[in-house]
């Protein structure tokens, strides 16, 4: 069994596992080439052969690259999801290369003990669209302290200003160490030179 989210790209037979020197090759018909029962969990086609916890492991594995395709499996399998038993849990958890997912169990069932894995998924989705969204204000933040950091040495440089007077208003406006305001100096004149 593959659990890889690529496509499998080893050897599928005995012949291609081996490396067989030139002066050998002629013995190639007399060694039996036996192929390899390979199950490739992303390259199943059709999850419905399958059913219970094991359609729910297979599924999340294939589809965990995708938000929103494993969160159309889930939904369409909420049955599955809502009764997981713990180990089917830690092995989506390993294998579907999701180990945070266990922090978001907090629906066990005693009495069945099962876990119910669709409000899990769904606090985890909503939480990585957090990040992604804080990542990307931090980034485009990052970007306009950059422009407006590239501003003040251009105009500070057309004026004539020495370029200690220059760190000094890095370290004012932007406040930046001198280590850091000297960096950003640098960088101004790298990506200059490069233009």
């Amino acid at each position: 069994v593959y659990w890889g989210t690529e496509p499998w790209d080893g050897p599928k037979n005995l012949h291609e596992m081996l490396d067989i020197p030139p002066a050998l090759r002629h013995y190639k018909d007399k060694i039996g080439n036996y192929g390899m029962n390979l199950l490739e969990i992303c390259s199943i086609e059709d999850l419905e052969q399958y059913h219970g916890e094991l359609k729910a492991l297979l599924g999340f594995v294939k589809y965990q690259k995708d938000k929103d395709l494993l969160e159309g499996f889930v939904e369409a399998n909420e049955s599955i999801f809502q009764k997981l038993s713990l180990e089917t849990v830690q092995a989506i958890a390993v294998l579907g290369n999701a180990k945070e997912v266990e922090r978001y169990l907090n629906r066990w069932d005693e009495e069945e003990e099962v876990f119910d894995m669709c409000e899990a998924l769904q606090e985890m989705i909503r939480d990585g669209e957090k990040i992604g969204e804080a990542r990307g204000e931090a980034r485009g933040e990052a970007k306009a302290k950059w422009i407006g950091i590239k501003a003040l040495i251009a105009d500070n440089l057309e004026e004539g200003a020495a370029e200690s007077r220059i760190v000094e208003k890095l370290q004012k406006h932007f406040m930046l160490t001198q280590e850091d305001a000297v960096h950003q100096l640098q960088l101004y004149y790298q990506e200059e030179s490069n233009h």
